[in-house]
C-alpha cells in the first residue's frame, strides 16, 4: 500500500505521491502559465499635438485577468522625440483601463546643450508589471506627456512597434 501523503520526521516536510502520468508535460510547459495575451500595432502617424496633457498613443485589446494573476505589459513602441531647439521634459506611462490605474511612469529630460539643430532622440521601451489588477477584462494604454511645446513625440511610419499585455497565472 502506498501512502498518498506522509510527513517525514527527519525534516518535517509533507510529501505527496501522485499517480503515474497525473502531471503531463503540457502542464509544466511555459505556455501553460500564460492565461491570455493581446497586442496592437502602434499607429504609423502618431504625433503629439498638445502640451501638459497626457496623450494616448495606443491601447491593447482587452485581456481576461483571472483572480490573483499577474500582467506584464510591454511597450515596444518606436517613439522618437524630435526637436529643433530648446528642451523639454517627456513622460511615458502605462495605464490600466485608460484611467483606472497608473501602472508605470518614467521621465526623460531632453534638450540641447550648445548649438541647436534639428535632432531626434529615441525614447526607450517600457516593461510594466501589474499585480493589482482585479479579476475581469482590462485594457492597457501607453500615453505620452510633454511639459511644453518644444519638439514633439512621434512614431515612425515604417516601424511603429507594438504594445502587448501578457496575463500569467
Amino acid at each position: 500500500m502506498t501512502q498518498q501523503f506522509q510527513v517525514k520526521g527527519s525534516d518535517g516536510k509533507t510529501y505527496c505521491t501522485l499517480a503515474d502520468n497525473s502531471i503531463t508535460a503540457a502542464m509544466l510547459a511555459s505556455p501553460a502559465a500564460i492565461r491570455d495575451a493581446k497586442a496592437i500595432t502602434a499607429p504609423t502617424s502618431f504625433t503629439t499635438s498638445t502640451t501638459a496633457t497626457w496623450e494616448t498613443v495606443c491601447t491593447t485589446p482587452a485581456v481576461t485577468v483571472p483572480a490573483n494573476s499577474n500582467v506584464w505589459v510591454i511597450s515596444a513602441v518606436s517613439l522618437i522625440y524630435f526637436a529643433g531647439s530648446g528642451s523639454n521634459v517627456v513622460y511615458l506611462r502605462i495605464m490600466r483601463d485608460a484611467t483606472a490605474a497608473e501602472i508605470y511612469k518614467n521621465r526623460w529630460d531632453v534638450g540641447f546643450v550648445g548649438q541647436a539643430g534639428t535632432t531626434q532622440w529615441p525614447l526607450p521601451m517600457l516593461v510594466a508589471y501589474d499585480n493589482t489588477a482585479p479579476a475581469g477584462s482590462h485594457t492597457y494604454t501607453l500615453q505620452v506627456f510633454r511639459s511644453n511645446s518644444v519638439g514633439s513625440v512621434l512614431t515612425p511610419a515604417d516601424a511603429p512597434g507594438i504594445l502587448s499585455a501578457w496575463v500569467f497565472a
